[in-house]
């Protein structure tokens, strides 16, 4: 893990993303033991999509062979609270479009919340929280569906 951060450090300082680490790696959890990864940024870095399907590909291969799964999702506070604010304004055709990313954007946001932030300072790890909290108390939707990640983290655990 230190390897493929580390090995990413200049990308991740460019761009200013903080890695955090979640999952069952954080809980000790050998039924599911995978290897998550969550990049967190404030701002929408374009090509995150194509590097996060790349970094996710690389790290499949090196931990297959030990049988370990591993993903890398990536996050942007911005996105975040696009999504809080449509849902704020009530903009149904939007939330509708934006449904499946919404999914897989607040699905490994709850990694700003229980994850370990490693790599970063603990002030990093409390600005990311504050920051998520203030999004989710946007919208009880966002809130409620945050609650039941984090419910649904515990029980497979």
């Amino acid at each position: 893990m230190d390897d493929f951060v580390g090995s990413k450090s200049q990308f991740l300082e460019d761009n200013a993303l903080t890695p955090i680490v979640y999952g069952s790696m954080t809980f000790d959890d050998p039924a599911h033991f995978d290897f998550g990864l969550c990049l967190v940024g404030m701002d929408e870095i374009k090509v995150m999509k194509g590097t996060q399907k790349k970094w996710t590909r690389e790290l499949y291969a090196s931990w297959e062979e030990v049988g370990v799964e591993s993903h890398v999702d990536y996050i942007s506070f911005d996105r975040l609270e696009k999504c809080a604010q449509a849902f704020q304004d009530n903009r149904v055709r939007y939330i509708d479009k934006v449904t499946v990313d919404l999914f897989f954007d607040f699905l490994p946001a709850s990694s700003i919340l229980i994850g370990e932030y490693l790599y970063s300072s603990p002030d990093d790890g409390n600005l990311y929280k504050d920051k998520f909290l203030g999004i989710l108390k946007q919208s009880t939707s966002l809130f409620a569906y945050t609650i039941w990640n984090l419910e649904e983290s515990v029980i497979q655990r």
